[in-house]
């Protein structure tokens, strides 16, 4: 329903929903000027029920809202900036649903309604003809007013429904853990018994290294301590103390060697300590050349379970937080989706593609071995429900003061 507000502060009912010709005798058309008049005289939005924390109401909307039987009541002022009120908005409906959004934002198209209908209802040439406020009573002024203030608030209305909002991003798979095999001591790989994608047991063999050298080195060690063994024994039997010391001592040292000799060759066998897949270390052709101590020989990860690393963008960061709703679908499985939530936030942003992003990870099972590691797809973080206006101008707003920072 609305009404104007003349000058002298007389409220008029002009317009109602689904009514053609409104009969000012009726219990609905005086209730509802009731209502306005309310709402005029207090100069604020009124609604019933009253809420906690929302606009307070008053007997007489309580009164309306059972006489015409409306589970829901709302009065809306309709006023320009330091003008009076020139016109009333009733909103009548039966749902509560969305109810406090409707409230927190009808404010800000209370202007703008105002000005509609100063526009509609101040004299106007059509037709060689003159429009006039009293030309409301007929047809054709009502539903012209009911046309432009009713196109303008829903237009106004529509920008302020909430819906869900979805942040695009790209993301990565990769390892939960992953292991590093390297070489223990200088030597020579032998032969490669694996490649990348080989799953493996824990304890199973990886590579050979050879250890015809450390026999060498182990047969001349073994023959320089039991020479040093003998000069003991020498130089105690003629009760030279000092000597036979220093040859106790030569025995000790060629002693430690062996064993650091024997150690090695328990380890020429490369080994992984884990379960999981080959990643890296395609060394078949590498057989029979030297490796270095530390060298990084093969990667082997477990992949039960995947991470999953989201590359937020820097302007969306600040409406990710942890256990945010993701859907991802990866290009490998268009046809797939995997559904999860954000376990972590990396606090430090990061370079990827030219661009500034934060990264966001998450898990999943990966029983049936689906994924693998750098698989890319592109992730939907849910982040909760924002107007169509927000999501429609976000983007170009902030382009507009960007430009207004540089021009002023």
């Amino acid at each position: 329903a609305i009404g104007t507000v003349s000058p002298s502060g007389q409220v008029d009912l002009r317009s109602l929903a689904n009514v053609t010709t409104i009969d000012q005798r009726t219990d609905y058309a005086r209730t509802i000027g009731k209502v306005m008049r309310e709402c005029v005289s207090r100069e604020r939005m009124l609604a019933w029920p009253e809420r906690k924390g929302g606009p307070e109401s008053s007997p007489v909307l309580a009164e309306a809202a059972a006489s015409i039987r409306a589970g829901q009541l709302l009065a809306l002022p309709l006023k320009m900036a330091d003008k009076p009120v020139n016109g009333v908005l009733v909103l009548l409906w039966d749902s509560s649903k969305a109810r406090d959004r409707l409230y927190g934002r009808l404010h800000q198209t209370a202007p703008l309604l105002a000005a509609v209908l100063a526009r509609a209802v101040q004299p106007q040439r059509l037709r060689g003809g003159t429009l006039t406020g009293d030309n409301l009573h007929s047809p054709f002024g009502r539903r012209r007013l009911l046309f432009s203030l009713f196109g303008a608030a829903a237009l106004v209305l529509v920008t302020l429904v909430p819906l869900p909002f979805r942040i695009s991003a790209d993301c990565v798979t990769q390892p939960v853990s992953s292991r590093a095999i390297v070489s223990r001591f200088d030597g020579i790989l032998q032969e490669v018994l694996v490649q990348p994608g080989d799953q493996l047991q824990a304890g199973a063999v990886l590579a050979h290294l050879d250890g015809r050298e450390l026999e060498l080195q182990l047969g001349g060690l073994t023959a320089e301590r039991d020479k040093a063994a003998k000069l003991r024994d020498q130089y105690l039997a003629t009760g030279e103390t000092a000597l036979a010391q220093i040859a106790q001592l030569d025995s000790q040292r060629f002693e430690a060697q062996l064993s650091q000799i024997r150690e090695k060759q328990q380890h020429l066998a490369i080994t992984s300590p884990i379960a999981g897949i080959v990643l890296s270390g395609d060394l078949k052709r590498a057989e029979g050349s030297p490796v270095n101590r530390g060298q990084i020989l093969f990667e082997i990860a477990p992949l039960a379970r995947m991470e999953v690393e989201i590359s937020v963008p820097e302007r969306d960061i600040a409406l990710v937080t942890t256990e945010l709703p993701v859907q991802i679908r990866f290009t490998a499985y268009p046809d797939t989706s995997w559904r999860g939530s954000i376990d972590q936030i990396v606090p430090k942003s990061q370079i990827r593609g030219n661009s500034n992003v934060f990264l966001a990870r998450l898990q999943f099972d990966n029983a049936e071995g689906l994924l693998r590691p750098g698989m890319r797809g592109e992730a939907k973080i849910a982040a909760g429900w924002r107007p169509i206006g927000w999501q429609l101008f976000r983007k170009p707003w902030h382009t507009l003061r960007g430009l207004a920072d540089q021009i002023f």
